[in-house]
């Protein structure tokens, strides 16, 4: 087992999953991270009216998870030599399920900013794990044009997955079943990172000393004044 997994580029896997499976299975999780959003942008019109908000609210909230990416990209390397990929994606994919169901139903727009913060920050978590893993497989050399490729695939594919399946989806239903549709998927990302894969380490755990928190909260809060600023600047 142990001379299997070290011949193995995913060794995250368990054994009885076959080698030429894990690439694909690993690369398609990307799709439904950047697919996923609390809020959706392009059905502000829907939402601010079914939750007595305006449109610059649902703006705001899409903006602030894009801060959440930004103010969480310079923690993911910490974050991936203190946790397995098996427990990352099981905590991803948990938490946004939770954050998508209470941003279905909130009007309190200090949560919804809130939420959508934090669910930028575990999209990226989710997507970086996923696409990290990958770099043997996609440049052992350290080539990079490959590797961004799929990068690239993955994040501009799951914005037009979110589009299309929201423009579908909202024809026929109310905007809630996006975000249903899109935590089924997640559920099904945690389905199969709990049955196909174990708590493979290439080393001990880093702990997460001397990482700037404060700094990182401080950042985000001034993005997302700036944010308001300009949004709301024309409304008020």
């Amino acid at each position: 087992m142990a001379q299997a997994q070290e011949q193995s580029l995913f060794p995250m896997f368990r054994d009885f999953v076959p080698e030429k499976l894990r690439f694909w299975i690993i690369v398609m999780f990307p799709f439904v991270f950047q697919a996923s959003n609390p809020m959706f942008m392009g059905l502000a019109a829907q939402q601010a009216g079914d939750l007595s908000l305006v449109s610059e609210d649902i703006m705001l909230c899409g903006y602030t998870c894009i801060i959440g990416i930004t103010c969480t990209f310079p923690l993911v390397f910490r974050l991936k030599f203190r946790f397995t990929t098996r427990q990352i994606l099981l905590t991803v994919t948990t938490a946004m399920t939770i954050l998508g169901l209470i941003a279905s139903h909130c009007r309190f727009m200090p949560v919804l900013v809130l939420i959508s913060f934090m669910y930028g920050s575990f999209k990226l978590w989710g997507t970086f794990e996923c696409v990290s893993s990958c770099m043997g497989k996609l440049a052992p050399d350290f080539r990079l044009p490959p590797f961004l490729m799929v990068v690239f695939m993955a994040v501009f594919s799951g914005v037009e997955i979110s589009i299309i399946s929201g423009t579908y989806i909202t024809y026929f239903y109310e905007w809630r079943y996006v975000n249903y549709f899109i935590i089924g998927l997640q559920l099904i990302v945690a389905l199969l990172a709990a049955v196909l894969m174990q708590n493979f380490r290439f080393q001990k755990p880093i702990p997460l000393l001397s990482v700037d928190w404060l700094g990182r909260w401080l950042w985000g809060i001034t993005l997302v004044s700036t944010s308001f600023f300009f949004i709301y600047g024309d409304f008020f």
